[in-house]
């Protein structure tokens, strides 16, 4: 069914129809909306404009709403026309545009349709070029790569090979090869910064010596003339130290200073430190675990000297004339002290202080409440005292002195048997003091010998 709105000639211009179509086993409903130019006719292909929603009621319950504008003299299936279809099926929901173009505020809606090369598709190009301005990865190969960077390598090409960390390879020094370092034959060299290893050379180069080190030198950044330099020997642990500077735009070498026959020098280390000048410790004083030698004067300024820490004594001077003790320690020599002359402001003794001393076999002291044996020595002279008695008459000698005296010398000191000898008899290295012509059992004898030396 159908109702149309004419012109008064009778022209129609819009209708409204409803249809129901059957086609095989489908059918389907159609409502339609048309506008035309021109007669209706039956046929819905020649209306210009069709709004049309069907529902198909079997093979599927399709849903459509049609948007059509068309020429009244094309078939319906000629793609002469302008066309919306949205469609629902089930799981199917679509939206159909047919049509010669498509656009958005005057500019072209690229699809699948019209998309391709030689169109103005911005997604077709590479930065507004075409596809063919590029070449194929496959026809450029790493020596082509290789070729254009060449052309363009240098120091101040930018690339990231010619710098490490933005520093010019110019600057850097490095080995020969994977693991020495630079050769140099003459030490005297206007170097960069760096690591070098000195070979024997013509003359030496400077070097310590002619011979093999290992040097580091520092160069200064804007006059190559101003540097230092290590060396450091290769089979001992000889370093080396000297600088250069600039002399009238010549390169001054100055002279080698060695600082060290062991590098390890660091706090616990067993080095034997090479000085040549002073040794300066500063305010914290200078501390040694072991014995401090030297070829030359130990000297201390002010009122100091030499100081004893574990007993509180030592040797020091406060003016240009006396010597003095530290602490009022005495002063003790186990030797002879040689004086042009001798000043005591209070009392002096000479004599050295009593020593006990060991009997020989078959005597003994006499007991208590005597004098044990014991000797003293004073000058050139020993002293020896004490009263004793025979244990044994068959053993004659009674003690040893740790003296060798020059001769034989005969004593007859007091005793129970009348007339009893004693002579101090020397031997290598000690002299003995014994009885001569005999002696009897529990005899006793008070020693008092005073025996030169020499």
């Amino acid at each position: 069914r159908s109702v149309g709105f004419r012109t008064a000639v009778g022209y129609e211009f819009a209708r409204v129809k409803g249809n129901y179509y059957t086609s095989g086993a489908d059918s389907y409903f159609t409502l339609a909306l048309h506008a035309m130019d021109g007669n209706y006719g039956n046929s819905p292909n020649h209306y210009k404009v069709w709004i049309q929603a069907a529902t198909e009621k079997t093979g599927g319950k399709q849903a459509i709403v049609l948007l059509r504008a068309k020429d009244d003299a094309t078939s319906e299936a000629s793609t002469d026309k302008a066309e919306i279809k949205l469609t629902y099926s089930g799981s199917t929901r679509t939206i159909e545009m047919v049509g010669s173009a498509l656009t958005f505020n005057g500019s072209t809606v690229w699809h699948a349709g019209n998309d391709g090369h030689g169109t103005l598709l911005d997604a077709d190009k590479l930065d507004g070029q075409e596809g063919s301005y590029y070449l194929a990865a496959s026809s450029y190969t790493a020596a082509d790569v290789l070729a254009k960077i060449k052309t363009v390598d240098g120091p101040s090409s930018g690339l990231d090979a010619d710098t490490i960390d933005t520093i010019d390879s110019s600057r850097i020094v490095y080995g020969q090869n994977s693991t020495g370092s630079t050769q140099k034959t003459d030490i005297n060299w206007n170097a960069k910064s760096g690591f070098y290893s000195k070979t024997p050379g013509s003359g030496g180069g400077g070097a310590p010596s002619d011979s093999y080190y290992h040097v580091i030198e520092a160069t200064y950044y804007s006059d190559s003339y101003y540097s230092m330099q290590f060396a450091q020997y290769f089979w001992s642990e000889a370093l080396y130290h000297r600088v250069t500077t600039n002399s009238s735009g010549n390169k001054s070498f100055g002279s080698w200073i060695r600082i060290a026959d062991d590098v390890s020098l660091g706090n616990g280390s067993h080095a034997d430190a090479y000085f040549t000048g002073h040794i300066r410790a500063g305010n914290t004083g200078l501390s040694d675990a072991g014995s401090v030698s030297a070829t030359n004067w130990f000297r201390s300024k002010g009122n100091s000297g030499w100081y004893n820490q574990d007993y509180a004594g030592g040797i020091y001077m406060t003016d240009s004339t006396w010597i003095r003790t530290y602490g009022n320690k005495g002063f003790y020599c186990n030797a002879t002290i040689q004086s042009e002359s001798l000043l005591v402001n209070n009392n002096a003794s000479a004599l050295g202080a009593w020593a006990s001393i060991s009997l020989s076999t078959g005597w003994a002291n006499y007991g208590s409440g005597y004098v044990s044996a014991r000797y003293r020595r004073f000058g050139d002279v020993v002293h020896v005292h004490g009263m004793v008695y025979c244990t044994n008459a068959s053993y004659g000698g009674i003690l040893n002195l740790p003296y060798q005296i020059a001769a034989r010398y005969i004593y007859q000191p007091a005793s129970s048997v009348q007339h009893q000898r004693v002579d101090a008899v020397p031997y290598s290295g000690y002299t003995s003091i014994q009885t001569v012509g005999g002696q009897v059992l529990n005899q006793w004898i008070m020693l008092d010998m005073i025996i030169p030396i020499y």
